[in-house]
């Protein structure tokens, strides 16, 4: 079976040749959500790897065991003991031959952690506000989770205090 997403929104068990499943989806949906909340792609669209910083410095690491069973995981991380890392910017280039500026620093690394992220680029401005992009935070913190099997899943979004109805405002003329 063969997967076409675009590289901001692919999960990591695509990256990685790792099995998959729908909740692949689950994880583009909670990317498209991180765009609309920061009016910027969270992930860059130019490298796997780039994307791969991001994901790690944001939502952790995939446990070794799972990183194990990856088919492309050696074109990222480095094998130390029975442990994997991420390889260093430096490392990367190495590997591949490419040119240091290859390697580019994206907006949404920019930030020590995912909540100075958010509370550095949200128009939030009232406390009914924060209350909305708390739930709306909460729901993508839930579908970028990296191991696809704690992901929140499609029918769990549904019943989620972020599309509740007190999380919209309807205006009437």
């Amino acid at each position: 079976m063969s997967i076409e997403t675009t590289k901001p929104s692919k999960a990591p068990e695509i990256i990685l040749g790792l099995a998959f499943s729908e909740a692949i989806d689950v994880w583009s949906l909670g990317t498209m959500m991180a765009s609309m909340l920061l009016r910027f792609d969270l992930f860059p669209n130019q490298s796997e790897f780039e994307t791969l910083k991001i994901m790690v410095k944001y939502f952790g690491k995939l446990p070794d065991e799972i990183l194990s069973e990856g088919l492309k995981t050696d074109s990222f991380f480095k094998k130390h003991g029975q442990s994997w890392k991420l390889m260093t910017d430096q490392e990367f280039v190495k590997k591949f031959h490419l040119a240091p500026g290859d390697i580019q620093v994206y907006r949404s690394e920019m930030f020590s952690t995912f909540e100075e992220l958010i509370r550095n680029n949200s128009q939030a401005s009232c406390c009914q506000e924060m209350q909305k992009l708390q739930d709306c935070l909460a729901l993508m913190y839930q579908m970028l989770q990296m191991k696809e099997a704690e992901r929140i899943t499609a029918a769990q979004i549904i019943d989620h205090p972020a599309l509740s109805e007190r999380s919209f405002t309807v205006h009437t003329m």
